[in-house]
């Protein structure tokens, strides 16, 4: 995989139908959305991570007021393999933890960034993909930080 960028959607209140030519895994930080994704619909809060096949058609409105995301772009090369899942919930803070600090490490004037962000991203697709095959590597990692 291939990391291509990360930026904030700030207070917005709907994003138009589109696909990108790369992966987005995008993670609701604020409001609840109504998610459109190839012709489904599904409810999303603060804590749903998303993600988003290169081809995958998807837009979203807020379902009241506006709603905030933190997304990255990322080219694969097989890492997710078959997608079973597109919708996750962040019940331990994992994913947010990674989102925010590759966002901070990424618009940083840290020299390693690159390698950071790497590491970081290895992190939050193993986890991904964990998931997919419906093994729970990082249950007993929190637990074991308690």
């Amino acid at each position: 995989m291939r990391f291509k960028g990360i930026f904030i959607s700030n207070s917005i209140e709907k994003s138009g139908s589109h696909s990108h030519e790369f992966w987005e895994l995008c993670m609701n930080l604020e409001g609840e959305t109504i998610n459109y994704f190839n012709g489904e619909q599904h409810t999303v809060g603060p804590g749903t991570v998303f993600l988003c096949p290169p081809g995958g058609i998807h837009s979203k409105k807020a379902i009241t007021g506006r709603f905030k995301d933190i997304s990255i772009a990322l080219e694969d090369t097989g890492f997710f393999g078959k997608v079973s899942e597109y919708y996750f919930e962040d019940k331990n803070n994992t994913f947010y933890n990674l989102f925010v600090t590759m966002y901070d490490v990424y618009h940083s004037d840290f020299s390693e960034k690159v390698l950071v962000i790497n590491g970081l991203l290895e992190a939050l697709c193993g986890i991904i993909k964990s998931k997919q095959e419906n093994t729970d590597v990082m249950t007993p990692v929190v637990e074991q930080l308690k």
